[in-house]
């Protein structure tokens, strides 16, 4: 028998993880099981830093003197040349922060025209690259990047005089670090903190291979301009540690040789609130703490990050991340999630009709109606904690069609998924818990559907098709079903549950200073587009603009009158800030002016969830649009 290194409990598998931890892992930590690192490095890594109860000055500085010429790249700046100016060199670059900070935290301050004329123009670093701000976004050397800038101008003060410090390649490399790459398939887009994602490197050095179909798709068009980008950074690249152990790996095995699974790290790095954040586990659990404004420090963890998967150096930084900042001893879970996991390994062993599917990372399950399910946790912060498909008469998932099916396999994931609203009594269950309470309904799918519609929806179906084979019925009734979809009611109920939230979520994460023009509805025509983005939209009624209106002011975007005088223009907005972490009133609010457009009348409505359930409630914050938002809507 061994123990899991994550929930301490025995099991008698050859993986370091037991079963339920293996596919659960994800969910609560957003680290996969193969991530977590052997003792005997742990032991190794906590020694060369002299133990784990050292302060975090003392932790920095005992990484900043570490044996290892991994971090001399960034130290390495060759003395530029003033002459290379046509008049005087430009001033060097500097912020006020504290302008900056409440600038970005909606703290009722919009920056007058000086300011922001200010920021455009910039200034120069002492390798003599060039720092601008420019709509919501710095760009160093015309290269757009997301910049700590707290974090820089700490290190700028620290380092007055100094000139040796190449901050250009830095300052790229840290954009590339906390880079979270899609991957390539619909399933991939992974977008919160602690998910996993494709090794940034990785996705920079195949993006070449990208098929025509990947690149030519909407869902995949920013990749042209990150491809665009990533050339012209190429070169401040190649001299760094990190890159030459990805070229020395490549001579043994090239990279399309290998699949993209191979490359899946957690995501380490962030910039919050012009911060450099490390991701590491506390006693109280995970939390992003900042890194020293050091560039050696800087440097030596961002080539850690970007080594190849299984560097030894990743490993090390994943040990450190795990193990030096908590008691030792302690498990990776907690034990609220230690009970939910004994839980729902009580339910597996004890039903014949529920199996663990590890490679998939999934439950299955066989309800009494002889339909089978599966039950796959989702990553942590990915808003739903799981997702519910049926099965095929050979065992296989349906959305595993989806997966190849391009366009018309959406269509039948969207079909083919149990939409199951986790409800608040269930929402407060830790992810064990949670996932048990699921799997018992479905073994008891026949009572369940009762009180879940989707899956009354899916039983009648299939168990009509199996008894009687009336095949063309169910054909007539699958083209009744499309021919709703596009008829005026379900038009209406597309644009309250699809359209509209698509909408939301992209004014929510747009940048500070991004502006947005709403003129008069023009039938046919586009009414709504950002200047930063290619998010457009159409409004029809008099209520959708209502509605565009709340949803603009909650989300922290005012009228900008001079601008509508300089545009000629009649309405404008402009984003000063980001609104509440919590938007659920405010969601409530705008929705109660929906609800007329979908009741028919005596309590009678044409969708089975309330209007509110299909948009976000917790605030993302400033962030990379999601996928069918930089686009037109609809």
């Amino acid at each position: 028998m061994a123990r899991c290194i994550s929930c301490h409990a025995e099991h008698s598998g050859r993986e370091e993880c037991c079963d339920i931890c293996g596919i659960l892992m994800t969910s609560i930590t957003g680290q996969e099981s193969s991530f977590v690192t052997d003792p005997s490095l742990i032991a190794t890594v906590i020694e060369d830093l002299g133990g784990r109860n050292n302060t975090l000055p003392k932790i920095w500085r005992a990484l900043r003197g570490l044996d290892g010429g991994e971090a001399d790249w960034a130290m390495e700046a060759e003395p530029w040349d003033e002459r290379m100016w046509i008049t005087d060199a430009p001033d060097p670059w500097e912020i006020d922060l504290s302008r900056m900070d409440r600038f970005y935290r909606n703290e009722g301050e919009v920056p007058e025209i000086n300011e922001l004329r200010a920021l455009q123009r910039g200034g120069c670093l002492p390798d003599g690259s060039y720092l601008t701000w420019n709509g919501g976004r710095f760009y160093l050397d015309g290269m757009k990047i997301r910049l700590p800038y707290r974090g820089l101008s700490k290190m700028l003060r620290k380092l007055r005089g100094r000139d040796d410090v190449d901050f250009r390649r830095l300052l790229l490399s840290v954009d590339l670090a906390v880079r979270k790459s899609p991957k390539r398939g619909f399933f991939s887009w992974r977008g919160r903190d602690g998910a996993t994602v494709t090794h940034p490197v990785y996705t920079m050095l195949k993006r070449r291979g990208y098929s025509n179909r990947y690149q030519e798709d909407n869902q995949f068009a920013e990749y042209r301009i990150i491809q665009q980008n990533d050339r012209a950074r190429m070169r401040f690249f190649e001299k760094t540690s990190w890159m030459k152990r990805w070229r020395s790996a490549q001579k043994d095995t090239p990279l399309h040789h290998l699949s993209d699974s191979e490359f899946e790290v957690p995501y380490t790095l962030a910039i919050s609130n012009g911060r450099l954040q490390l991701r590491v586990r506390r006693n109280t659990g995970w939390r992003r703490i900042e890194l020293d404004s050091d560039p050696l420090l800087w440097s030596r963890v961002v080539s850690w990050v970007l080594s190849p998967p299984r560097h030894r150096d990743r490993n090390r930084l994943h040990c450190i991340q795990q193990h030096l900042f908590v008691d030792e001893g302690m498990p990776l879970i907690s034990e609220s999630e230690q009970r939910g996991v004994s839980f729902l390994r009580r339910i597996v062993a004890e039903n014949d009709r529920v199996e663990i599917d590890r490679p998939s990372k999934s439950i299955t399950v066989t309800g009494t109606s002889g339909l089978a399910y599966s039950v796959v946790p989702t990553l942590k912060g990915e808003g739903a904690r799981f997702s519910v498909w049926p099965l095929d008469e050979n065992g296989a998932q349906l959305r595993l069609r989806a997966q190849r099916g391009g366009e018309r396999g959406r269509h039948w994931m969207n079909s083919s998924r149990l939409c199951i609203v986790e409800l608040p009594e269930l929402r407060r269950l830790v992810i064990g818990d949670a996932v048990a309470t699921i799997v018992m309904s479905l073994l008891d799918d026949m009572n369940s559907q009762n009180h879940i519609h989707t899956l009354r929806m899916h039983v009648a179906e299939h168990l009509h098709r199996e008894r009687n084979e009336r095949l063309g019925e169910i054909n007539e009734a699958r083209m009744l079903r499309e021919r709703l979809m596009r008829n005026r009611i379900g038009i209406v109920a597309r644009r309250n549950t699809e359209l509209l939230p698509r909408l939301w979520s992209a004014l929510l994460r747009r940048p500070l200073g991004e502006r947005l023009t709403f003129t008069a509805m023009n039938r046919g025509r586009p009414n709504i587009w950002l200047d930063g983005c290619e998010t457009r939209f159409e409004t029809t009624s008099q209520t959708e603009r209502q509605v565009l209106y709340s949803m603009l002011h909650a989300s922290g975007w005012v009228r900008d009158q001079d601008e509508e005088r300089l545009r000629g223009n009649t309405r404008i907005y402009i984003r000063t800030g980001t609104g509440q972490r919590d938007l659920g009133q405010h969601v409530e609010s705008f929705c109660e002016m929906m609800e007329g457009a979908v009741e028919l009348g005596e309590g009678a409505r044409f969708i089975p969830d309330p209007i509110s359930t299909f948009y976000e409630r917790e605030n993302p914050g400033i962030a990379e649009l999601l996928p069918g938002t930089d686009q037109l809507i609809g």
